[in-house]
C-alpha cells in the first residue's frame, strides 16, 4: 500500500471577544461554519431559546487552519465587502459601535488582497 501524506486539518481556536481593540486577524478566508444549535436560559425572563454560533475559518501562510467565533460585526464586514472564499484578508478590530437601546457591536476594518 502506498504511503499517503497527511496534512493537519484541526484548527486552533481564537476568542475574538477577549482580544483588544487593534487586534489583527489575518489569513486566507476559507468560509464560515455554523455550530449545532444549543439552548440557553434568559436569566431575566426565564425563557429558553435556541442559538447557534457562526465561526470563521482561516488559514495562515503555513497552511495551518484557525477559527474564531464570528461576531455580527465581523460577519457584516466580510459579507458587506463581498470577500470570496480563498481571498487573503486582514481584519482589524475597532472600537465598538452603538446600535441603539444600549447595545453595541464590534466593528472591523477589512483589507483584502487585490485581484
Amino acid at each position: 500500500m502506498a504511503k499517503t501524506t497527511l496534512k493537519k486539518e484541526s484548527v486552533k481556536k481564537i476568542n475574538l471577544a477577549q482580544e483588544p481593540v487593534g487586534y489583527v486577524l489575518e489569513g486566507r478566508f476559507k468560509g464560515f461554519v455554523t455550530s449545532e444549535p444549543f439552548k440557553i436560559l434568559n436569566e431575566k425572563t426565564g425563557e429558553i431559546t435556541e442559538k447557534s454560533l457562526k465561526s470563521i475559518i482561516m488559514e495562515d501562510d503555513k497552511g495551518e487552519r484557525f477559527a474564531a467565533i464570528a461576531d455580527k460585526g465581523l460577519q457584516s464586514a466580510i459579507q458587506d465587502s463581498m470577500v470570496t472564499e480563498g481571498t487573503w484578508i486582514k481584519a482589524v478590530k475597532l472600537e465598538k459601535a452603538s446600535i441603539g437601546r444600549g447595545r453595541t457591536m464590534n466593528q472591523y476594518d477589512l483589507y483584502a488582497e487585490a485581484k
